[in-house]
């Protein structure tokens, strides 16, 4: 498709939306300028906005695959092997930090939240809850947000909920399958009713994970490690989390399924 057929699809999708152009602006980090210039020809679209553009329209695949076609980029990489040779390294430095964090559950996640690899505790954890579709299981925010899976578990989601889209709205600036994995999961109830306000302050500092899992509660806090200098990793956004626990009776919980 030619380059000039970008302003008019992105105005159409736009509006098909029922979005002014200040409201796309806001929630795909632009100003209301460029997008204005983007609709009506005077600025080109690139790879940096382009992505905040499709989170933030949340596109389907197909739609997402339109205006890239339209923008006169190449579509985006497919998402990096994990099993390829070329991470053999990586994977080994992974399993020894999930080994090394074995009395907690973690996991490796790429940038769009697909759970590469996990380690004994998280599956333990896992099944203290109801069982929930395999394919909500391999993505974190899937796991967490749809209604079939822990969404309901949430025990405050006005302060877990916005603070998890928060920070996967940042990713999908930068990451396509940050962006892919945003348009899906805001259309879900519990992102409907919560995402969009801001996270309460913790006494921490730092937003807990507080399920209500078989009449019991589970508190959490997640720590995130990235890989400086790994370019691959880096591209991919390959990080490895762990959830720690956020107070005595989830420490003690967590102890005893160490012990089974």
């Amino acid at each position: 498709m030619d380059a000039t057929a970008f302003g008019p699809l992105l105005q159409r999708l736009r509006r098909q939306r029922r979005l002014s152009q200040q409201a796309l602006a806001g929630t795909a980090g632009l100003s209301q300028r460029h997008v204005c210039f983007l609709e009506t020809g005077r600025a080109q679209p690139g790879a940096r906005a382009l992505p905040k553009l499709v989170a933030a329209l949340a596109l389907s695949s197909a739609e997402a695959a339109e205006l890239v076609a339209a923008a006169g980029l190449a579509p985006p990489a497919a998402g990096l092997d994990w099993h390829a040779p070329a991470l053999a390294r990586l994977r080994a430095i992974t399993a020894e930090m999930l080994a090394a964090w074995a009395d907690v559950p973690a996991y490796v996640l790429d940038a769009g939240g697909q759970i590469l690899a996990r380690n004994p505790m998280f599956e333990q954890l896992l099944r203290q809850a109801p069982p929930v579709p395999p394919g909500l299981a391999g993505n974190i925010h899937d796991l967490v947000l749809h209604p079939d899976g822990l969404a309901d578990a949430i025990a405050a989601p006005d302060q877990l909920v916005p603070a998890l889209i928060r920070r996967l709205r940042r990713t999908a600036a930068s990451q396509p399958a940050a962006a892919a994995t945003l348009a899906r999961v805001r259309h879900y109830p519990i992102v409907q009713r919560h995402g969009a306000s801001l996270p309460r302050a913790s006494d921490l500092g730092v937003i807990p994970e507080t399920y209500r899992i078989a009449g019991e509660r589970w508190a959490f806090i997640a720590a995130t490690a990235g890989f400086l200098g790994a370019d691959q990793a880096l591209a991919a956004g390959i990080e490895v989390e762990a959830l720690f626990p956020a107070d005595d009776n989830t420490r003690r919980r967590m102890r005893l399924l160490a012990a089974q």
